[in-house]
Parts: C-alpha cells; sequence; structure tokens
C-alpha cells in the first residue's frame, strides 16, 4: 500500500510496481490502475506531500528519494539548496574517493561515469542507462561533456 494514502495532505497516487506496470514500464511515469494514462514525474508530488513524505516517522525508502528527488528537481529554490547540501555532505561521507571533475552550468558537481559506476559496483553502461533514465524521468540533461562544464564552481 502506498504509504502518502495514509498522509492527510497527500496526493493519492501510487507507485508503480510490479503487476501494476504494464508491460514493465518503469520510472518514466506512474501508472494509474485502471487506465492506460500515465502521471509524468513532475505531477506526482506536490510541495506539500513531498515534505510530508519527508518528515513521516515509517515512510517506506522508496517513497522517501521519490519525495526527495522531486523536491530536488521542482521544490522551491530554498530546499533545493538545503537538500543539495545535504546531498554533498552524504556524497563526502559515503564515498569519500569520489570527488566531482567538472562543474555544471549551474555550478553543480559532474563526476567521471566510469569512476561512479566502479564506485556504485555497477557497469558503465549501466550508469550511463540510469542517468538516460534520469534524463527521460526528468526531462532535464543530467549528463555534460567537457565542453558543457568547467572546472570552477
Amino acid at each position: 500500500m502506498d504509504q502518502r494514502e495514509n498522509l492527510p495532505h497527500c496526493k493519492r497516487r501510487r507507485p508503480q510496481t510490479g503487476k501494476d506496470v504494464p508491460h514493465g514500464r518503469q520510472d518514466a511515469a506512474t501508472y494509474r490502475p485502471g487506465t492506460t494514462a500515465m502521471i509524468p514525474f513532475k505531477q506526482e508530488w506536490t510541495v506539500e506531500s513531498a515534505m510530508e513524505i519527508l518528515h513521516h516517522p515509517t515512510v517506506d525508502s522508496q517513497v522517501w528519494a521519490s519525495a526527495v528527488e522531486w523536491l530536488l528537481m521542482y521544490g522551491p529554490p530554498e530546499i533545493r539548496e538545503l537538500l543539495q547540501q545535504a546531498s554533498a555532505h552524504a556524497m563526502g561521507t559515503q564515498f569519500p574517493e569520489l570527488k566531482p571533475q567538472r562543474y555544471g552550468p549551474d555550478g553543480s558537481p559532474c563526476y567521471d561515469l566510469a569512476e561512479l559506476a566502479r564506485t556504485l559496483g555497477i557497469s558503465e553502461d549501466e550508469a550511463r542507462e540510469l542517468l538516460r533514465d534520469k534524463e527521460r524521468k526528468h526531462g532535464v540533461q543530467h549528463g555534460f561533456s567537457e565542453d558543457d562544464t568547467t572546472t570552477l564552481q
């Protein structure tokens, strides 16, 4: 059961899960049972519902991660900034060997895909596919070439 359904101020959207998802489609959008419609990721949350999930003491980790991901992409600037700071701290703590190689147009850190894949214990092809999936899901470019980045933050 989607734990958001138990919270008073949350949209009642079901996340994609196994047999509920037609043809194994996942991550691009949420499937609505009984329909063939998919809900774009941007419409899965509101600021209020995502924040409610972050404060919920027993929420499922995948639901929590989806709320954080949404806030990082579409939340108010002050919330995005706090989450980016927390993310940078967590990266440095959990993966101290992983260092940004360059910085994106908005100043966000960029990592070498091969190094990132090694650190996560996946193949470079898997890492590239995860990046492409996020780009499709968010409608935003996340992977950059050296020409699109700088060594200065």
